[in-house]
Order: structure tokens, then C-alpha cells, then sequence
């Protein structure tokens, strides 16, 4: 494929808010309340970030494949779309966009954010994705390439504690705070 990875919007962000919502009491003994309500607003921030026919058509035209996080976090979407394009993947933790409330949100609930529940964020494969990734930081729409399509079928994550790889997707990480949950 030769593509770049390109991730649009944040991490686990709306799962982040959902917890927010539904265990805000648990949550409060540990945060103040403009914490919560800031992860809030940044949800509601991200819903006009969704990649419409205007970005499309136009930044992302030359995109192979567009995927959103949705359930199952980005890490699902990256498995998805090594899966779709039938290739190898080479991400960086580092770069994949995360806001620090939800990584501390995670932290509380002992989740992990890559697999925590991801609407409004995609992943793109396309080649010479810097490009569409400074067009879309002019918009402001958070960005960044967070990879590269690569031969073979390893899928490999790198992040501060060295080399790992993609596993199948498994049950969102959301499930273990909020049983019945349903996207």
C-alpha cells in the first residue's frame, strides 16, 4: 500500500465523556467538576470534526480507505484497516492524538485508552498524509500521522516501553466500568 497513517480528532475522547456522564460521583471524588465538564466540551468540540464531503473530497480525496474509531477505540481501527487493505502496520503510541484528561480518566479506571471508545475520531490511509494533516490542523481539526502502511502483516506499535503488537480487537474497554453498555 505505501500509505501514511493518518489519525483525525482524538482518542478514546468520547468514551472519556461518556464515563464522565455516567460516573460522574466516582469520578468527582477524584476530579474537580470543570474537569469533567471540560472533557465534555471538548466531545462536543470534536463532533464537528467528522470528516464530511467538503473534507473528503477534497484534503482526503486521495485517501485509500477512511475508518472510524467508534467502539473497540483506535486500536480496533488500525486492526480493521490492516485487515481491510490486507497489509502490515507501523504505528507510534507518541503520536497517535490523546487529550491528558482521558489518559487520567483511564488511569482512574485502570483502561486502557487506545481501546476505550472512539466516536468522532477516524484513521485514514493515504499517501503523503503530512499534507492533509497541516490542511487539517488549518481548520482546526486535530491531526497527526501516527504511522505507515508496511509489507508483510506485522502490525507493530512502538511505544515507550519498546516494540509490541496488534492484537485482534477485543471487548471495549468502557465494558469494564459500564456492563451494559451498548455503542
Amino acid at each position: 500500500m505505501g500509505d501514511d497513517i493518518l489519525a483525525i480528532g482524538y482518542a478514546g475522547l468520547s468514551g472519556s465523556a461518556l464515563l464522565c456522564r455516567e460516573k460522574r460521583e466516582a469520578l468527582l471524588q477524584r476530579f474537580p467538576s470543570s474537569f469533567l465538564r471540560e472533557v465534555s466540551r471538548r466531545e462536543e468540540e470534536m463532533a464537528g470534526y467528522l470528516p464530511g464531503p467538503d473534507i473528503t473530497g477534497t484534503i482526503l480525496k486521495e485517501a485509500h480507505i477512511i475508518l472510524p474509531a467508534g467502539e473497540g477505540g483506535i486500536l480496533s481501527a488500525l486492526w480493521k484497516m490492516a485487515e481491510a487493505s490486507d497489509t502490515g502496520l507501523y504505528i507510534s503510541y507518541s503520536l497517535i492524538p490523546i487529550r491528558q484528561e482521558t489518559i487520567e480518566i483511564c488511569e482512574y479506571f485502570d483502561l486502557n485508552p487506545y481501546r476505550l471508545y472512539s466516536k468522532g475520531m477516524y484513521v485514514c490511509a493515504l499517501p503523503g498524509a503530512g499534507l492533509a494533516e497541516m490542511a487539517l490542523k488549518a481548520r482546526g481539526i486535530p491531526s497527526c500521522v501516527i504511522g505507515a502502511a508496511a509489507p508483510g502483516k506485522q502490525r507493530i506499535l512502538r511505544g515507550t516501553d519498546g516494540i509490541s503488537y496488534l492484537t485482534r480487537p477485543s471487548p471495549d474497554e468502557i465494558r469494564k466500568v459500564i456492563s451494559e453498555w451498548q455503542p
